[in-house]
């Protein structure tokens, strides 16, 4: 009875764990059903409120009818415009053309009369040179005698200034000559006055010398006595008779080259003298007041003219010729410079009517579209913005679809 009571006991604790854990259980998923609601209902508030702004932005792009009207008639101008674009294009082309034409057409005309300018210059030129060539055929024969007069008053002056050097080139050798001649003088003076002094002192102590060589007893050379109580002295230093020779000698050598350095300085002398005699007859027939080298520039000048002026006929005879085929020529420039003229106003004629049929067309297009790049933009643009109109309108549908599906399936997962 014991054992089964204990038994009872215990399937009573069993159920009672078993309902324990399925209460616990039922909690568990009751709790998840209920975070299930909510995440549903979450979505669901989040899809009405996507909904709500699908629905606007639908709404607010259908209320853009008229700008999509208005791009759509926009694209349709714009492409209109094309043909119309191509003529102005054609007809700019044309001017173009054409002003390339003018601008040739003016350089033409403006060498023309360059070319003729450049002619009658140059005719001008040698019309004017033919008569001062014969204005130096005039001139020949006076050039001539000043040519003669020139030279010869050139070699007055070349002999001139050819004494003048000469003159200066002797002047500096008297002067050296007579420098030499001083010198020699002198020392020929002085050694004039050793030798009379050196012979002098050799005479007057010749009596020393004997004297010197007198003894007691011996006689005198001179008068024979034995006795000498007097013997003659020297108060001075008694040359020997070689130092008195040799000054004697030196004395002649010297006296020689005084003499061969005078006769030197004398031949200086007379010839400096002649040329400065010579020099003065120069300068007196000579022009006064010029110098050599304007004599000489001026020579060579009027020679230079005089050769001129002799050729001047020669060349007259070779200038007509060329003064009557320049007449000619100037003829013929005049001729192609009324042909370019009247050529330059047929094709400006023609320009100016290009450009009157560019202004025209023009005209038709607005200014903003003339050009073809612009044009192109224009309608790139256009397009674009109708592109982006309709894309818009498509987006905003297509959102509104997928938020009302969103928002159906959201209030069906509710309800289940």
């Amino acid at each position: 009875a014991a054992y089964r009571l204990r038994y009872q006991a215990a399937e009573k604790a069993a159920d009672l764990r078993d309902f324990e854990i399925q209460v616990k259980n039922f909690a568990t998923e009751s709790e998840r059903q209920q975070q299930s609601l909510a995440a549903i209902r979450e979505k669901l508030e989040s899809c009405q409120q996507l909904s709500v702004q699908a629905a606007a932005s639908w709404k607010a792009e259908e209320g853009k009818e008229e700008d999509r009207k208005a791009a759509d008639a926009q694209v349709l101008r714009f492409e209109g415009f094309t043909g119309q674009i191509d003529d102005l294009q054609a007809a700019r082309q044309q001017s173009e053309k054409l002003a390339a034409v003018v601008r040739q057409q003016v350089a033409v005309k403006e060498k023309a009369e360059a070319d003729l300018t450049a002619l009658r210059q140059s005719l001008q030129s040698q019309q004017q040179r033919q008569q001062q060539l014969v204005a130096e055929a005039a001139r020949a024969a006076q050039l001539q005698v000043k040519v003669a007069e020139l030279e010869l008053q050139t070699k007055r002056l070349q002999t001139s200034a050819a004494l003048e050097q000469q003159v200066q080139a002797s002047r500096e050798i008297f002067s050296r000559r007579q420098t030499d001649f001083q010198a020699v003088d002198k020392l020929y003076q002085q050694m004039a006055t050793e030798c009379e002094r050196l012979q002098h002192l050799f005479q007057e102590g010749q009596a020393a010398l004997l004297a010197a060589d007198l003894k007691t007893g011996q006689p005198c050379p001179v008068c024979g006595a034995t006795k000498h109580p007097q013997p003659a002295l020297s108060k001075q230093l008694i040359p020997r008779e070689a130092e008195v020779r040799a000054a004697g000698q030196r004395r002649l050598e010297t006296e020689k080259s005084r003499t061969a350095a005078q006769r030197s300085f004398e031949e200086a002398k007379a010839k400096l003298e002649s040329l400065e005699k010579q020099l003065a007859e120069s300068r007196q027939e000579g022009s006064k007041g010029e110098s050599l080298p304007a004599i000489v520039a001026e020579l060579e000048k009027t020679t230079a003219e005089a050769a001129a002026a002799g050729a001047a006929a020669t060349e007259i005879q070779l200038i007509q010729p060329e003064l009557e085929k320049m007449a000619i020529a100037e003829k013929l420039q005049v001729q192609q410079v009324q042909n370019a003229a009247e050529s330059y106003q047929q094709v400006s004629g023609q320009y100016q009517a290009a450009l009157a049929v560019e202004r025209e067309r023009e005209n038709v297009l607005p200014e903003d579209c003339r050009d073809s790049k612009k044009l192109l933009a224009a309608q790139q643009t256009s397009r674009q913005w109708q592109k982006n109109l309709y894309e818009a309108l498509e987006t905003a549908r297509r959102q509104k679809q997928q938020a009302d599906q969103d928002l159906a399936a959201a209030m069906a997962a509710e309800k289940a």
